[in-house]
């Protein structure tokens, strides 16, 4: 249905403002659901289209969509667009974006200088995430909000992230060691 009343000329109009328009919201709501949805039936490919979509219709992405798309991009070995929308949110200093950008120079150089140098100036941030991301426990709720590093804002980032951290080759030694925790 929304696709139906946002479609066609009034997409094409009002791409690039869709959180600005207030009637476009709940559809953009439903698209991230949707996303989420895709992701969690392991179709993390068609999750990505999705993401990119709201990106591309709220390119101030309103709805912090980047900050599970940076994550699903390591996941599918998309290095390019991962850079691309590193690019375009560079400015972004919460949990997410720096961890996974430590985390993308980690799979994509190793144990490099500027790998670790990320890692440790992340963990500075955010001194909650290295110790959940370690843990054996899992994460059975998110809090609705959080604040910069605190531990609501650890709790969500490992939420959505912790599963990247595990199959990334060797990337919990990693972060073990350079937090300290080996």
């Amino acid at each position: 249905m929304g696709r139906q009343l946002f479609g066609g000329n009034y997409l094409i109009e009002r791409k690039g403002m869709f959180w600005g328009l207030i009637e476009t919201r709940p559809f953009m709501r439903c698209l991230q659901q949707y996303a989420d949805c895709l992701h969690d039936i392991e179709k993390v490919k068609e999750c990505v289209a999705v993401m990119e979509e709201l990106i591309a219709l709220n390119p101030n992405d309103n709805q912090g969509v980047r900050e599970q798309l940076l994550l699903y991009l390591i996941e599918l070995n998309e290095d390019k667009k991962f850079r691309k929308y590193v690019d375009q949110y560079k400015e972004d200093g919460m949990a997410f974006a720096l961890f996974t950008r430590a985390l993308f120079a980690f799979k994509t150089e190793g144990e490099s200088d500027n790998a670790n140098a990320l890692l440790k100036n992340t963990l500075k941030q955010n001194k909650f995430v290295a110790p959940l991301i370690l843990s054996s426990n899992l994460i059975t709720s998110i809090p609705a909000t959080h604040g910069y590093g605190d531990r609501d804002e650890a709790t969500v980032f490992v939420h959505f992230a912790k599963d990247v951290w595990v199959y990334t080759n060797g990337a919990l030694e990693w972060l073990m060691k350079m937090s300290g925790k080996k």
